[in-house]
């Protein structure tokens, strides 16, 4: 990974991204699409299965490159390994239908993707904090880029359901990975009318979370008339293992900063010093280590003095 012509700070690890292009059933022809495509680490691995890969992302830095080398951008990774390139496009997964026809649009036999739940990347969507936004004047439209606004981690998996409930091919992939606690159980997964949970595989990172690799399979085809009634199901869903990971996020910091502050006085006390070792002294033994460094520098002084008079009264004439 670390010899690709363009990497991030989130680029999907090779064999993790293999990973996930066979959980998809990724196959020569197959279309897949990454709805945060980032670096294009995931489609790399469905590009090298034979796919025809599709990637969007709403950071238009990463999508024209702002690594250290400079000209590389998603397209030197496919260009370093003699792939194909995918069709990269600049949007918002938030609003996906808009960007391209549906229905009738093209259908994916896979989504892969890794979403930016805000852990180590922060999600955005478009959209504006001011109340009234001026219009883009028609001139400026074809290079106008949006501004964006925080992206709620909630929204962002209740709107990856429903993207693959509508763009997906019956029996289609949805791969994507999912921050949780290891409290997590089975009924936690999110859930989706038109999906079903096919797989879910762990992978820890620390003693107190991990993260899990969902797979879902399109059943049900996406029906326009019953939008209302799926996005309540999944939005119900899709707040528990947010709202784990809140609860043992926050705890672990209140622990931590309770930690620190019963090291800090056990350190220094309320009374005493901390040493060079670390040791703590009292009062007492502050006044005495005072007084051996004042005794001994004395001591030193008289030492010097008595040489320096016994020098000059060996001199003649003295």
């Amino acid at each position: 990974l670390k010899k690709r012509a363009y990497l991030g700070p989130t680029s999907m690890d090779n064999e993790l991204s293999l990973v996930m292009a066979n959980m998809g059933l990724v196959k020569k022809g197959a279309c897949v699409l990454d709805p945060f495509v980032g670096t294009g680490s995931i489609l790399v691995a469905a590009a090298n299965s034979g796919a025809f890969c599709v990637g969007t992302d709403i950071d238009i830095r990463v999508v024209r490159g702002m690594g250290k080398k400079k000209g590389a951008n998603p397209f030197s990774n496919f260009d370093q390994y003699g792939l194909p390139r995918p069709e990269i496009v600049r949007c918002d997964a938030s609003i996906l239908g808009r960007h391209f026809r549906s229905p009738g649009g093209l259908e994916y036999d896979a989504i892969l993707c890794d979403p930016p739940y805000g852990i180590r990347a922060g999600a955005r969507r478009s959209g504006s904090r001011r109340d009234e936004v001026k219009e883009v004047p028609a001139a400026r439209r074809l290079e106008h880029i949006p501004q964006t606004q925080p992206y709620p981690v909630e929204d962002v998996l209740v709107d990856l359901l429903d993207l693959g409930a509508r763009v997906l091919k019956l029996k289609g992939r949805l791969v994507f990975l999912l921050p949780t606690t290891y409290d997590f159980t089975e009924a936690d997964l999110p859930k989706h009318p038109c999906l079903a949970v096919v797989a879910s595989s762990e992978q820890p990172l620390n003693q107190k979370m991990g993260r899990r690799l969902i797979t879902m399979e399109k059943r049900l085809a996406w029906e326009p008339s019953l939008k209302a009634a799926y996005l309540l199901e999944a939005q119900a869903s899709a707040s528990r293992p947010f709202a784990q990971l809140r609860e043992k996020m926050m705890g672990d910091q209140l622990a931590g900063s309770l930690d620190r502050r019963e090291n800090t006085a056990g350190k220094t006390g309320k009374t005493g010093k901390a040493d060079k070792e670390g040791k703590t002294r009292g009062p007492g033994e502050e006044a005495a280590t005072a007084g051996k460094r004042k005794s001994a520098k004395g001591f030193r002084e008289d030492g010097a003095q008595k040489a320096k008079r016994e020098k000059n009264a060996s001199k003649p004439g003295r």
